[in-house]
């Protein structure tokens, strides 16, 4: 810290984000099996960032130029998760893959596929101090598999995703409000239809 910023206010005392603390919370994809919520427990890392400004403009001002922002572009998210036994995190991807081609190789409309991912990020003491949320997330790879009798690794997909924008802060926490909010009503009612049979 310099001389001058030091003397005027001084080293801020505040805790700093530890990048082990946080969740990544998968959305329900109906079919699956499963909830969301379980499979994002095998959520090992996930690495995305917000739009980067990749164009800029060029503009000639007498003998000078100047320089403008022009088209942004959003790098795609990824994570890596480990399969459990038995294997309910491929499961759900090729479900959400049937979501967005069927086996016949006719495409959903968007509303069906795309789908809201939850990052929560908590201090020291696990009290959530930040929510990232992808929007209009699917996944565009889905689970391989390297099989290697050369190796004991636990089994891992690494899938990538393609979202249409990144929110944090308090417009994450209020997207992640009403979808939890509708996924709670689709969940009573898939719970509903089951205990009428």
């Amino acid at each position: 810290m310099g001389m001058l910023l030091d003397s005027i206010c001084g080293f801020p005392r505040t805790p700093v984000q530890r990048v082990y603390l946080w969740d990544c919370i998968m959305p329900d994809v109906w079919g699956a099996g499963v909830l969301g919520i379980a499979i994002s427990k095998y959520c090992q890392s996930v690495n995305f960032g917000e739009y980067n400004i990749d164009d800029i403009a060029e503009m000639k001002v007498a003998a000078f130029k100047r320089f403008f922002a022009g088209a942004m572009s959003i790098q795609n998210p990824r994570a890596t998760f480990i399969a459990p036994i038995p294997d309910i995190v491929s499961n759900y991807f090729h479900t959400w893959k049937k979501l967005i081609v069927d086996d016949r190789g006719f495409y959903h409309k968007a509303s069906d596929y795309k789908k809201n991912i939850y990052v929560v990020l908590y201090g020291r003491t696990g009290i959530p101090v930040n929510m990232i949320t992808l929007v209009g997330a699917y996944p565009k790879s889905f689970p391989a598999w390297g099989l290697s009798y050369a190796t004991e690794d636990v089994v891992k997909y690494d899938i990538e995703f393609k979202v249409d924008n990144i929110l944090t802060g308090l417009s994450a926490f209020s997207s992640f409000g009403s979808a939890a909010a509708e996924a709670l009503g689709k969940a009573g009612k898939a719970a509903g239809g089951l205990f009428k049979k």
